[in-house]
């Protein structure tokens, strides 16, 4: 008689026992197979569906992954009938994403195959994002499960095959979670089989409760040979057989190549991947190899796992949803970009934003105040609005405006700062009058009266009292008049304004057209002594703030007055050390200190100008950057939901323009949401108001209060219709 290998019918014959020897933990998937099958917090792609259904919440495209699997090579069963049995698993999986409101749905098959046994695994799943930024993920399958016996000689004889069963159907369930409690770092956990279904043999075997836990860290490099590293641990236990699973993956050549490896109890795996996307296209493909060596099988060549993964983007509401994930990455590198100084790169990714929503009221406000500022060259040098110190704005106003475009400033020694004039030709010189007349002419027909006065000036030295050239040199004089005495006016009003870089260039100005003018004189001379002690002023501050041990402030204001006057005093010195008690303060974790705590209480613009000037600088460790990033997730956030509520606004649907609204100050309370908020509960008190609903019409009142406590219509309306609540109970009663 033939030797008989069926293993997986021994396997099931043993299940009679206490051991359950069938629907094992396959390792299906053949990404999360080359990474040793540790994956409960990756959980990334359509292989989640029996790691952790929470990952579904993070599938943002159409993904229809396949594998096949061929197990235990050069171990070759020999049957009864004296053929040979070989082992293999076959699995598909498809996730449907929709909006992140709503979630992502998938189907997924798995099936073990051999000539006698065979098992199904059908699951239905669903993943959902509950607190955003990957603050908490959850996700559900529900499974049929199913085994069943080819009928044959083998399985028709009672003898050989003692049971009456040839097949059994069981329902089940897992869930998971997934979470990222720190920039990087994602922790996952999953429960599987929840339902005992029972699916026994010989008697009452219910499938074992699964128990999955893990972390996992993810980074991610620019302009590097390595794109990104994927490290990540596991535990395990089913039926009380615990496992500690470690896995790697690493992406090269823009996302093209993967290399994976990983290793548990059980066995040691190895993977590749190879991703392509078309140019232009909305369809990517993704082929995947792993190998696992088996420590417990021996003459075992390993299992060998290829699989296919079809990634693709349609139109219409998934088109949808796409975009907005994608307005929501524009959002956060704009920000990004214009917290770090990158300003014509900021415009770049609204201008991004501006092309996907034209109508994008967010970033309509931020390109059209990004092109002002970059108009004028001094946009790279002014200090953002939240680093400016109260009390001190003004004087920081004045000295960070620059001259206008083709007008350079140049600071003397003195730290007396003026406008240096252009350098000019000097007038044409002829002997005789007639031509120093023509030259006049000439010079008054460009537009050049000053060089017109000088030539008429000239004729008059060669030709005394000459009618003709004093009449000239009087209507000359006459008709510079006017925009001197308006450049002198315009001079005075800036002067008086205490706007002095202004009231500088036009004094100026007066000067070069009329340098007898005495007032100009006196008031140019009067000016730059005030720049002069602007810059004295901005020196002391950043003193002061040295002092103080508000070292980058201190830095910002030494970096103003090197910026006028490069060598004035021990501006360069002081502004090197406050840079390096900056860094000193860095490794100390007082800024890092200050700046969480701004984050935590939504103060999002005071905790990025505090992290900017670190992250920008390379200064610090991780934790600047990671929060740094965390911090512009949460505004560009809340811009998304400042922008819904806007959208809800201008259609009048105020109630959910306030739940918008109420959502992106929760998240900064700096946010642009808080006038329209204030607007739609008024709105909403008005109408309450004229229905005669004086209760509800208070309630919108006091929660303008809420808001804004100082709001003086808010507290009128407050006031109004209390005093109409008490007259109606008065009169009529608690009806």
């Amino acid at each position: 008689m033939p030797k008989i290998f069926a293993l997986l019918l021994i396997g099931l014959s043993c299940c009679a026992t206490a051991s359950w020897g069938y629907f094992q933990d396959a390792g299906f998937g053949v990404r999360p197979a080359g990474m040793g099958e540790a994956f409960v917090s990756v959980a990334d792609d359509a292989n989640c569906v029996l790691y952790n259904p929470a990952g579904y919440a993070r599938i943002r495209d159409f993904e229809l992954t396949g594998m096949y699997a061929d197990l235990h090579s050069n171990i070759n069963a020999l049957l009864y009938t004296g053929n040979t049995d070989r082992l293999a698993y076959q699995f598909l999986s498809l996730a449907i994403p929709f909006s992140p409101a709503t979630g992502t749905f998938g189907v997924a098959w798995n099936h073990f195959d051999s000539v006698f046994y065979k098992e199904n695994t059908f699951s239905l799943s669903y993943g959902r994002e509950v607190l955003p930024l990957g603050g908490l993920d959850v996700g559900c399958n529900l499974k049929v499960l199913q085994w069943l016996v080819t009928p044959n000689a083998y399985s028709s004889n009672p003898l050989t095959y003692p049971y009456a069963d040839l097949q059994k159907t069981g329902f089940t369930a897992d869930v998971g979670v997934l979470s990222i409690p720190l920039e990087g770092f994602t922790l996952g956990g999953s429960v599987e089989n929840l339902i005992p279904a029972n699916l026994g043999l010989a008697g009452e075997h219910r499938v074992p409760l699964v128990m999955r836990a893990g972390v996992s860290f993810r980074h991610h490099w620019e302009k590097h040979p390595v794109d990104s590293l994927l490290a990540q641990v596991e535990w395990s236990d089913r039926d009380g057989e615990a496992n500690v699973k470690l896995g790697l993956e690493s992406w090269f050549f823009a996302n093209a190549l993967a290399v994976r490896a990983g290793v548990n109890y059980d066995a040691t795996t190895a993977g590749l991947g190879f991703r392509y996307q078309p140019p232009d296209s909305r369809v990517s493909l993704q082929l995947d190899y792993a190998f696992t060596y088996p420590f417990q099988v021996f003459d075992s060549l390993g299992s060998h796992r290829m699989g296919l993964t079809l990634r693709w983007k349609t139109g219409g509401k998934w088109a949808e949803t796409l975009e907005t994930d994608q307005i929501e990455f524009y959002y956060q590198r704009a920000l990004e970009t214009f917290y770090l100084g990158e300003l014509r790169s900021s415009l770049g990714w609204w201008e991004k934003i501006l092309a996907l929503e034209p109508d994008n009221e967010v970033a309509q406000t931020q390109a059209e105040e990004l092109q002002q500022r970059l108009r004028t060259p001094s946009a790279a040098r002014t200090l953002p609005k939240v680093l400016a110190v109260p009390g001190r704005t003004a004087s920081l106003r004045v000295v960070s405006r620059l001259a206008p475009a083709g007008q350079a400033l140049n600071v003397r020694l003195t730290g007396v700062t003026s406008l240096a004039p252009p350098a000019k030709a000097q007038p044409e010189y002829a002997d005789d009058l007639g031509s120093q007349m023509a030259l006049a002419a000439k010079y008054e027909r460009q537009g050049d009266n000053r060089q017109a006065q000088e030539a008429l000036e000239i004729a008059l030295a060669l030709a005394p009292n000459q009618p003709e050239a004093v009449a000239a040199l009087r209507q000359l004089r006459a008709k510079m008049r006017a925009p001197i005495e308006q450049a002198f006016r315009r001079g005075m009003k800036a002067f008086k304004d205490k706007d002095y870089l202004p009231a500088l260039w036009q004094f100026q100005l007066v000067l070069k057209i009329s340098p007898e003018h005495a007032l100009a004189g006196f008031y140019l001379k009067k000016t730059r002594d005030i720049l002069a002690g602007r810059i004295e002023k901005n020196y002391q501050e950043g003193e002061a703030l040295l002092r103080r041990g508000q070292y980058q402030q201190a830095a910002e204001y030494f970096k103003l007055v090197m910026e006028f006057a490069p060598t004035y005093r021990n501006a360069a010195g002081l502004l090197q050390k406050a840079l390096l008690k900056s860094r000193l303060l860095t490794r100390t974790g007082a800024g890092y200190a200050s700046a969480l705590k701004a984050f935590t209480q939504t103060q999002l613009d005071k905790a990025l100008a505090i992290l900017s000037p670190f992250v920008k600088q390379g200064v610090g460790d991780s934790r600047f950057r990671q929060l740094f990033s965390r911090a512009i997730r949460q505004k560009s956030l809340s811009l998304k939901f400042y922008h819904q509520g806007v959208a809800h606004y201008q259609v009048r649907r105020l109630n959910d323009s306030i739940a918008s609204f109420r959502r992106s100050l929760d998240l900064d309370r700096g946010s642009r949401a808080k006038k329209l908020l204030v607007e739609a509960y008024l709105n909403l008190g008005v109408l309450a108001y004229r229905r005669d609903d004086f209760k509800t019409a208070q309630s919108y009142w006091e929660q303008i209060l809420t808001v804004q406590p100082d709001h003086a219509m808010g507290l009128k309306n407050l006031r109004r219709t209390k005093h109409k609540i008490e007259f109606l109970k008065k009169n009529l009663g608690d009806r």
